[in-house]
Parts: structure tokens; C-alpha cells; sequence
């Protein structure tokens, strides 16, 4: 196994929030911590957004790589880690799924005008004692500027979506994915994948 991220994968659990749960991985809420300064029942689907990747503040617990590939390699070396240090395994398909999701939000970002994306690794949670740890992967678009429509289509773009994207899609004042992909194809947009 290659070591390429192992002293980041470390400091980022060490300097990840402390939780208190018992056994299992806590809910987040809000996940994907977009932050919305508009209320989507009062602005139309053209409403202009910029999403920046907030580069300067990136939290320790976060670690934050170019490609798919280096995503998938970090995240190959994370579950190493955790399974050296008896936290337990995330299975190779299970992996191997959500990085094909973030990258699939990645390119529906990219169809949408974005032009860099990365990709990260983030450590929400971690219990010394119980060694409860709670993470998620994720994509970052640098500057990208679109709609409110256009995010929504970049959250609903992968075949599949986490609760998190459908909680943003709905944060965003739409119906579902089908009332995005509606709006997406009325409006010459990209479609959601499935």
C-alpha cells in the first residue's frame, strides 16, 4: 500500500470534531455544508449564483486532492487506515460508487461552466473511545458561477443521490429530480443522468 496521504489522513481524524456517539456513524446534518444566503421562494430559476470552494479555509479535518484518481487513491489509503487501526473497512465497491458519484457531480458542474474542480475528503467526526468516526467525500467547484436551477442540476447530475443532495435540491425550492431535470430540459441544460 502506498503511503501518499497517510500523515494527512491521520491529522485530519485528530483534528476532526469530537463526537460522543456510542457505536455507529452519527447523522450530519447538512452535510454538504452549502449555505444558502437567499430564499428560494422568493428568486426564479435564473437566479444568479457564484459557489466558491472557499480555497483559503479549508478545515484541518479536511484533505482536499486534484483528480478522481488521487480521490480514489486517498480514499483507498483511508480505509487502509481505519482498518490498521481496528476502526473498521469500507468496502472496494462501496468506494469505487462514491467516487463515481462525486465525479459525476464534478462533470455536471463542468457542463454547467465550471473550470476546476476538486475533490475532497473530510473528517466530520471522530470518538477516541468509542472509535466512532463519521466522513464523507465530496467535490469543490472553484468560482463557479451559474443558477439557481444550475446548481440544483449539478446536485441531481450523479445516477444516483445522497440524502444530502436530495435535502439540497429541496433547500433550493424544487419538487424532486424530476422537477429539476423538467426545469433543465425546458431551459437547454444539462439532464440528470438517471
Amino acid at each position: 500500500m502506498r503511503n501518499q496521504y497517510g500523515a494527512q489522513i491521520e491529522q485530519a481524524i485528530w483534528q476532526a470534531p469530537r463526537i460522543s456517539y456510542a457505536t455507529g456513524v452519527p447523522t450530519i446534518p447538512n452535510a454538504e455544508g452549502m449555505r444558502l444566503t437567499f430564499d428560494p421562494a422568493e428568486v426564479d430559476d435564473a437566479f444568479p449564483i457564484t459557489v466558491n470552494d472557499d480555497r483559503d479555509v479549508i478545515p484541518p479535518s479536511t484533505i482536499v486532492v486534484s483528480g478522481p484518481e488521487d480521490l480514489d487513491t486517498l480514499y483507498d489509503e483511508f480505509d487502509y487506515y481505519l482498518s490498521v487501526n481496528g476502526i473498521g473497512s469500507i468496502p472496494k465497491p462501496v468506494r469505487d460508487e462514491e467516487v463515481s458519484h462525486e465525479v459525476q457531480h464534478a462533470k455536471g458542474a463542468q457542463l454547467l461552466g465550471a473550470t476546476v474542480t476538486r475533490f475532497q475528503l473530510s473528517i466530520v467526526g471522530f470518538s477516541p473511545e468509542t472509535r466512532a468516526l463519521a466522513f464523507q467525500v465530496g467535490y469543490r467547484a472553484q468560482n463557479f458561477r451559474t443558477t439557481r436551477l444550475g446548481l440544483a442540476v449539478a446536485t441531481a447530475y450523479p445516477e444516483y443521490r445522497s440524502q444530502g443532495d436530495l435535502n439540497l435540491i429541496a433547500s433550493l425550492g424544487y419538487a424532486g429530480v424530476e422537477d429539476v431535470a423538467k426545469r433543465a430540459y425546458a431551459n437547454s441544460l444539462p439532464i440528470p443522468l438517471a
